[in-house]
């Protein structure tokens, strides 16, 4: 049985879109959409760092790919929902950019992070290195800057296509387990960029 806790995402991560994962990772769970009219779309989680692998070049070609698939391959077209996948699972290695693009981490503009000369980021850390979940530090106004941009841009991709139904943003409590995980006066920031990066998409 598959878990909504967060706890145990093993089976969700196995369905998110993450650098350069092929679309065709998500077929078999799509397909299980043919003859369920009652099931109007599907929603697919995918990184920041598979859709802007290098700062302002925009990958879209794997959502293209889903969203064909969606409105062809079976009884009635379906709509997609793009769901953004915010948070690394594990610790952060080194030149990882499948969930925050490298061209973040590796730029002193977009912020301190828990571990010296890595940018743009929080999670959990343990004696200046990653330990586990982590997010990009959205509150700091150059990244989430940068998010919003790619929101736009994806708006300017999709904006013409009925089938694209909308832009799914994870709530920020997900974000590496707890509230009190992030820095200190920052979680009411948070909430207000996320909005504004929601307005952009409008």
């Amino acid at each position: 049985m598959r878990s909504s806790g967060i706890r145990d995402t093993t089976w969700l991560r196995q369905s998110v879109l993450y650098g350069s994962t092929p679309a065709s990772k998500l077929f078999y769970e799509m397909d299980d959409l043919n003859n369920q009219d009652a099931m109007l779309g599907y929603r697919l989680w995918v990184t920041w760092g598979a859709l802007e692998p290098t700062q302002g070049h925009y990958n879209f070609s794997a959502l293209d790919t889903v969203l064909a698939r969606l409105k062809t391959q079976y009884n009635k077209p379906k709509r997609m929902v793009i769901g953004f996948w915010l948070y690394g699972q594990g610790n952060l290695g080194q030149n990882d950019g499948s969930v925050i693009p490298l061209y973040i981490q590796q730029n002193s503009a977009y912020g301190a992070s828990p571990v010296a000369g890595s940018y743009g980021w929080w999670g959990k850390n343990s004696n200046g290195q990653s330990t586990g979940m982590y997010a990009p530090a959205l509150y700091t106004p150059a990244v989430m800057n940068r998010f919003i941009a790619l929101v736009q841009a994806l708006a300017n991709h999709y904006d013409s296509d009925p089938n694209v139904e909308a832009v799914y943003f994870p709530e920020d409590a997900t974000h590496c387990g707890s509230r009190e995980r992030l820095p200190t006066g920052r979680s009411e920031l948070f909430g207000r960029r996320m909005a504004e990066s929601a307005r952009k998409f409008a």
